[in-house]
């Protein structure tokens, strides 16, 4: 009974000595880990992460924080699966034919283009002699001989100035006279200016005829066939309506004279000449040019960052015994106080 006294004494004693030394070692890694915290930002790019800041003191369940030092790590992006991206689809091509160009012209295909809202960009071009077709162009002309009372002299052939479809040009070409219209027609527009002599006589020869003029209008009208014979005109194709003095009368070498204006009618015809040609058919150049569609590369993700910072925790005050101390000293009391039993016991025995 004494022995079994004796070793749960020894064991009371022994864990009094060894908790102290293990409580504080649990406290330390406890407080390790509560003394360091963490904060990450994700930013766009370098530049922007490292301008980043974070604030100097940090504040979490009461306890202060002081940062210690930040780091920039990249993040890394997530990359498709090579295996179900689809291929690009390929650029369009359009092709570009240009009307036949004459020899000794030169022809600038446009460099870029663009066709129901595509952009094409000039790739290829490539020249083909073009041999003139069987006959050339066929163009045509006019000429116009209005009011005359007699056939005018209309030639054969005439130049005309003409556009040329192939050199887009005007050029000038000489026409053979395929067809003449003729339209005849009365028309009030004939005047004429006779020369009454002497002035102040009531009677005038005109065209072998003596005619008696009136003082205030001459009256020729009355003597058409005189008036058109001093004309010396065709009667069928002429008619006299109205005979006017023209001013006072004046000296002459001859003499005093008065003029008297006559108007009347006339019938004559307007006259259309159309003619005919053809332009000679020349080889030319025909440009193919081929144009690929511009595609816009495909924006690249931004490479992003991670901005990490490290807090520690601001020391305070220790108090004035330790968490250590406590188990420590609850143990030596447990110990002292089982030697001062064990002494007085021994006491006991010995009296």
């Amino acid at each position: 009974m004494r022995k079994n006294r004796w070793r749960w004494g020894l064991c009371l004693l022994g864990a009094s000595l060894v908790l102290p030394g293990l409580v504080p070692g649990a406290v330390a890694q406890a407080e390790e880990n509560a003394e360091i915290c963490e904060e990450q930002v994700e930013c766009a790019s370098r530049e922007e992460a490292e301008a980043y800041t974070f604030p100097e003191f940090r504040q979490r369940e009461g306890e202060s924080y002081r940062l210690v030092r930040t780091e920039i790590l990249p993040v890394e992006s997530d990359k498709p699966d090579e295996s179900n991206v689809e291929e690009p689809r390929p650029p369009q091509v359009e092709l570009v034919v240009s009307p036949v160009i004459p020899q000794g012209e030169s022809y600038e295909p446009e460099t870029e283009m663009v066709r129901d809202g595509i952009r094409y960009r000039l790739v290829q071009t490539e020249t083909e002699t073009a041999e003139p077709e069987e006959g050339g162009q066929v163009v045509e002309g006019s000429r116009v001989y209005s009011g005359v009372t007699e056939r005018p002299d209309i030639p054969e052939e005439a130049d005309f100035i003409v556009w040329d479809e192939a050199r887009q040009e005007n050029r000038t070409i000489r026409l053979s006279l395929a067809r003449l219209q003729e339209v005849w027609s009365w028309r009030e527009d004939f005047q004429a200016t006779l020369t009454a002599s002497p002035a102040g006589a009531s009677e005038y020869t005109l065209g072998g005829q003596v005619v008696t003029l009136g003082e205030e209008a001459p009256g020729l009208e009355a003597h058409e066939a005189a008036v058109l014979a001093e004309l010396g005109v065709e009667p069928e194709r002429y008619q006299i309506q109205d005979s006017q003095w023209v001013g006072p009368a004046y000296e002459t070498e001859q003499g005093w004279v008065r003029e008297i204006r006559v108007t009347g009618s006339r019938y004559a015809a307007d006259y259309t000449a159309w003619y005919v040609g053809e332009l000679p058919a020349q080889p030319g150049t025909v440009y193919r040019s081929v144009y690929q569609e511009i595609q816009d590369p495909e924006a690249e993700a931004p490479d992003r960052y991670r901005v990490r910072a490290i807090y520690q925790r601001e020391e305070t005050e220790e108090p004035a015994l330790p968490p250590a101390a406590l188990p420590a000293a609850a143990g030596a009391l447990t110990a002292g106080i089982f030697v001062v039993v064990w002494r007085r016991r021994k006491k006991k025995r010995k009296g």
